[in-house]
């Protein structure tokens, strides 16, 4: 039973304002909980008692369940799902899975969790991120994700560290030994009937479909990718990354040859080409014999002294700073290209509209009909470009070319507001330019979601 946060008669009066409360205070508990699973562990007490009123607890079952359905579900369905999240028996429903086609060729295995199966993993999350404890070496964990691993390849390489061996590992999630799963702190049968895919019933989702064309001078012909199914960590979950590091963690590493480790990309920093290559042959023996594989790495690029790219980054050594990588630089494009397009049709929408009620009236004729309005369709994609980019600093050319290349629709406005909102886009959080553009954005996108 979820006991209630203490509210006044005020907020328990507005049901809307009342159910954001009572998410955020089951939130505080989880983490609260799952602190004290730590904290056990941490001091040598009794870890099975707590984890036991951990995973029990309804509160931490319901911020499991606000997690696995996201967005802004309603308290029924968030309810109803947090009765059903019980990490020892989730239910037989199958996870669900498809092949999916790699960019170098061959194929992934995604899969989709079904809700019982989802919220169970967030529920397990938070207790696992509090017993785990980091080698300095490995990323793609909470607090140390994939911008704090690009921060600390340009420190190294700013530091001297200009010879790269970047690799990753071959079908990763697929090859994890699933017995392996069994060291993780969490009781068996836990580990059993929800992460070991030995144990989890799957099924095919013939929605999605891998396919190759073979071109014949009469026709082509479609064959379709007959791939096997899900196998060692399950690629969907969102616990499968830090249960990917926990296995990895303490991988090999050295002073004149560093290891940096973010989710399976690896990446061999050292101060000579020598030193890249020794510890590349290293890790692919170490990958071999750990007790999570055998896993085997894909052949090493190697970079001497020149620029690199590594997750989604570009690493320059004659540039202190961080760049975007030309795959990173070629998807911008493609995301900006396509705001701009529905920003282009929505102004001309507008003018069209004014047009036609102004009729031949040249006084109405003369007005602006976008003085004042903001090209929020590019703003919200050039943010989320310096979201995906957080390490790129604000002031770099390559984020300017792309702000000014759709100054334009800024410009169109004729609005000096407008256009000088639009140059400082890239503002810091807590400047006033910053709020004023988040109020713009914030004014537009509640107007264009209101019925029409």
């Amino acid at each position: 039973m979820i006991v209630r946060p203490p509210v006044s008669n005020d907020l328990r009066s507005d049901p809307v304002k009342y159910w954001i409360r009572e998410q955020g205070h089951a939130h505080q508990k989880a983490a609260e909980l799952a602190a004290n699973v730590g904290n056990a562990t941490a001091s040598g007490c009794r870890q099975q008692p707590v984890m036991r009123n951990y995973l029990r607890n309804p509160h931490a079952r319901l911020s499991a369940a606000l997690r696995a359905l996201g967005g802004t579900p309603s308290r029924e369905q968030a309810m109803s799902l947090a009765e059903r999240v019980n990490a020892r028996d989730p239910g037989n429903a199958p996870v669900m899975w498809w092949p999916s086609s790699k960019r170098s060729g061959g194929h992934r295995i995604k899969c989709e969790l079904p809700p019982e199966l989802k919220a169970v993993h967030y529920l397990l999350k938070p207790v696992l991120e509090q017993l785990y404890q980091r080698s300095e070496n490995v990323f793609g964990v909470k607090h140390f994700g994939r911008d704090a691993a690009a921060g600390e390849v340009k420190r190294l390489q700013n530091e001297g560290y200009c010879f790269a061996a970047v690799t990753d590992v071959v079908d990763c999630y697929q090859s994890v030994n699933p017995d392996a799963l069994y060291e993780l702190p969490l009781p068996k049968e836990v580990i059993r009937r929800t992460l070991d895919l030995r144990e989890i019933p799957t099924e095919r989702d013939r929605k999605y479909r891998v396919a190759a064309h073979v071109l014949y001078s009469l026709g082509t012909t479609l064959i379709t990718h007959n791939a096997s199914g899900p196998r060692g960590l399950i690629q969907g979950s969102p616990l499968s990354g830090l249960i990917l590091a926990w296995l990895l963690n303490g991988i090999p590493t050295r002073d004149d040859a560093r290891v940096l480790l973010c989710f399976d990309n690896l990446i061999v920093l050292a101060k000579t080409a020598d030193g890249t290559r020794t510890m590349a042959d290293t890790l692919a023996a170490h990958f071999e014999r750990c007790s999570a594989g055998p896993l085997a790495l894909c052949e090493p690029e190697y970079f001497d002294n020149i620029p690199f790219d590594f997750l989604g980054y570009r690493f320059d050594p004659d540039c202190p700073e961080i760049g975007i990588s030309e795959r990173g630089h070629a998807r911008i494009m493609a995301h900006l290209v396509k705001a701009e397009t529905a920003q282009e049709r929505l102004f001309n929408c507008l003018c069209r509209d004014h047009r036609a009620k102004t009729g031949g009236n040249s006084l109405g004729a003369s007005i602006n009909p976008l003085l004042g309005e903001a090209p929020a369709l590019v703003w919200r994609a050039l943010l989320n470009v310096r979201s995906g980019y957080s390490m790129v600093p604000a002031s770099s050319l390559e984020l300017a070319y792309y702000r000014e290349a759709s100054r334009w629709l800024a410009e169109w406005s004729g609005t000096n507001a407008i256009i000088e909102l639009h140059d400082n886009l890239f503002a810091d959080v807590g400047t006033p330019d910053r709020a004023q553009i988040w109020g713009v954005l914030k004014r537009i996108e509640g107007r264009e979601a209101e019925p029409r």
